[in-house]
């Protein structure tokens, strides 16, 4: 079942300037990654770039799992795709927004998933407990980024 969204929602809109902007951006620094931070009712965290691919082990998306494991004992730290960091779990996993699409090079960012990675977008889901935990979170994506 498709993910319905309104057509003020920036991730699933391919005709509002946050697309424009994140376009502009994302390929006038080509070097630098993509977070894209949501909150959903699930518990604990997804970390995710597609569930069509496989993430590269140095990608700024399996760091970030291994540092959210460690500063968020107890929470269910989870991702889209199969690797040694993190349980997989299908759950809020990035192929519906249109960053990711572009970032993948899906044919088309308004309504196709992409089939691979540029390991360059990560996808954050986070539920209200982490949430309310964000200075952990922000300690944890500041050693992912190191």
């Amino acid at each position: 079942m498709p993910i319905r969204s309104t057509e003020s929602d920036a991730a699933h809109n391919v005709e509002m300037f946050f697309q424009a902007a994140h376009v502009a951006l994302s390929e006038s620094f080509a070097a630098d990654d993509v977070l894209s931070v949501h909150g959903f009712a699930d518990s604990g965290v997804s970390v995710s770039t597609t569930k069509h691919a496989t993430p590269a082990m140095s990608s700024l998306q399996v760091r970030l799992v291994t540092a959210l494991t460690a500063a968020l004992p107890g929470e269910q730290i989870t991702s889209c795709q199969i690797y040694p960091a993190a349980p997989y779990l299908s759950r809020m996993c990035g192929d519906d927004k249109v960053q990711a699409r572009h970032l993948s090079r899906a044919a088309n960012a308004c309504n196709q998933n992409p089939t691979t990675t540029s390991n360059r977008f990560v996808h954050l889901e986070q539920s209200r407990a982490v949430r309310d935990k964000r200075s952990l979170v922000l300690t944890a994506l500041q050693n992912a980024l190191q």
